[in-house]
Parts: C-alpha cells; structure tokens; sequence
C-alpha cells in the first residue's frame, strides 16, 4: 500500500523534470563520512552563538544574554516605539546564522559600534522575527571578533535523483547534494523532533523536500550547508513534498 501511495505521490514533486526511474543515479560522495555524533546542548553563555541554534532549542536562549561575532550587518529599519531592527548574521563554534537584531530607542546611538567583524552581548528575545529569524536585542559592544569570517559554500554536486527514487516505491538511503537549506525548527508533532526545508541537486532537477530529524540527531542540522552530501531516506510526502529522513550521524 505504502508502495502505490508513494508511486502516486512522485507527481507532485516531478515538476516537469524528464528524470526516468531507470536512469542510473549519480553517485555523489557523502560530506558526513568521518564526521562525529550529532553535537550535545546548548554552548555555554560565553561562547558565541550560532543563531540557528536558538531555533532548535529555544528554552536554553530566551531571556539569556549571548555573544554575537558580527560577519554581516543589513541596513536599519525604524520601529514603532523608536527603536531600530537591523539582520545581523552571528558566527558561532557550530556555523553562522542570521537573527533580527533591535535597538532600543535609547540605545540607537551605540548602533556605530555594532559593524562587521565586532562582538556584541545580546539578549535573546521570545518569539519569531524578520522572516522568522530569532529575536535579539543589542546590550553592548565587547570587542573585536577574531572568528567572525565565513568561508565560501563549495558548489552542490550531483546527487540522487528524488522524483525517480519516489517512482519506483525506493526506501533505501540515498544522498542529498544540498544546495540549498533553510531554517531548521522544531516540530510540533509527530515522530521527529525537528525539521526544515532542503532542496537537492540531481543531474536534471533541483527537488525541494522536507528534511526531518530525530530528537538523536537534530543537532546535525547545524552542519547543513551548500555543498554537502547527506544520506537521506523518504519516509513520505507532505504539501506535496518529499519528507526525506536525515540518516547521518
């Protein structure tokens, strides 16, 4: 049954590709071969975050005060009561992510000490910004930031071929060539724990998915990037996407 409801579903995520079930996939090399366990809890207060993981586990953040290692800054907003938003884009151990970062009315005239390369003390505030981004509000310049420089995203290579592994009813484990990857959450229900949008690269399409992880592994998500190889499994299908299970350490 699982069989004929998968074979039915691959037209939601064909979208015009010309792929054919009996094309040979392209076997790409997995980017998790060698990496260790998904990474435990939350970094201490005095490590620089990655913003990304506010996202995964908020409980440990909100209310806290953290470091951010500035790499970009975007252009200021005004808010109602006074105040400024700008997106910021903080480095932390795990990687780099982007939070939406206010100023109070009282605070704006330290705006000129928050640029690239610098790092700021931050609160982190409940609820989503910007685009769903966390929440942070500007306490004070520390100093430079030694670690705030991101390195270039390799280009995605040629990985498996979803449409088809969905024709022909496939559950093995395939691999991801990732180029693109969004915001990893937390998901309210169901068996896995957290979850966000992926989209794979495969000789004749680019096929946006679900990716979903167990409460073991979600972690990982951190270690998500274009550029990466990740095996993954179809367990699904979802607002006509595939729902590829995250199968790496």
């Amino acid at each position: 049954m699982r069989r004929l409801w998968l074979l039915v579903a691959t037209a939601l995520i064909a979208c015009g590709s010309e792929a054919s079930p009996a094309v040979e996939e392209v076997v790409a090399q997995l980017t998790t071969t060698g990496w260790p366990p998904a990474m435990p809890g939350a970094p201490a207060g005095d490590a620089p975050i990655d913003p990304r993981d506010i996202l995964l586990q908020p409980e440990a953040y909100i209310g806290q005060e953290r470091l951010c290692d500035v790499s970009f800054l975007g252009e200021p907003a005004e808010l109602a009561d006074g105040g400024e938003r700008r997106l910021v884009r903080c480095v932390g151990e795990t990687g780099a992510g982007w939070a939406d970062l206010a100023f109070a009315a009282e605070a704006r005239s330290l705006r000129e000490f928050v640029r690239v390369g610098e790092r700021i003390r931050v609160r982190v505030e409940e609820g989503p910004g910007f685009e769903g981004h966390p929440r942070v509000a500007f306490v004070a310049h520390v100093s430079a930031a030694e670690g705030a420089v991101e390195t270039p995203a390799p280009a995605p290579p040629i990985g498996s071929d979803w449409a088809a592994i969905a024709a022909r009813g496939d559950e093995n484990v395939h691999r991801c060539a990732v180029s693109w990857v969004g915001s990893v959450r937390r998901l309210e229900n169901g068996e896995y724990s957290h979850g966000g949008r992926v989209s794979c690269r495969s000789r004749f399409a680019e096929t946006w998915a679900k990716l979903v992880f167990p409460e073991v592994t979600h972690r990982s998500s951190l270690r998500l990037r274009r550029g990466e190889v990740i095996p993954a499994r179809l367990v699904g299908f979802e607002d006509g996407l595939p729902v590829l299970r995250y199968e790496g350490p």
